[in-house]
C-alpha cells in the first residue's frame, strides 16, 4: 500500500480553492481583488490549518477504531479459550 493511499479524506484542488475563498470572504470579509497580501496569507493559513486538523482528527479516529477492533478480537479469543470451544469445531 502506498503512503498516499494511507492519507484519510483526500482533498481536491477545487475544495481547497473553495475553502480559501470562504475564509477570505466570510472569515476576513475581503473580496479577492481587494485583498492585501496579508489577507491572502491569512486565508491560506486558515485553509491549511483546517485541512491539517481534519486529517489529524480522521487519523486519530481510524487509529482508535483499529485499537477497539483489536481489543474485541482479543476478548473474543479469550472467551473461546475459556469456554473450551474452537473456531473450527467439527
Amino acid at each position: 500500500m502506498s503512503s498516499a493511499s494511507k492519507i484519510p479524506g483526500k482533498i481536491t484542488a477545487g475544495e481547497i480553492k473553495q475553502a480559501f475563498q470562504d475564509h477570505l470572504q466570510s472569515g476576513l470579509g475581503r473580496l479577492e481583488r481587494l485583498a492585501t497580501k496579508n489577507d491572502l496569507y491569512v486565508a491560506l493559513a486558515l485553509t491549511v490549518r483546517d485541512r491539517l486538523f481534519q486529517c489529524t482528527v480522521e487519523s486519530t479516529y481510524l487509529a482508535l477504531a483499529e485499537v477497539a477492533m483489536a481489543e474485541r478480537v482479543k476478548q473474543a479469543a479469550s472467551d473461546l479459550r475459556a469456554s473450551g470451544k474452537t473456531m473450527f469445531a467439527s
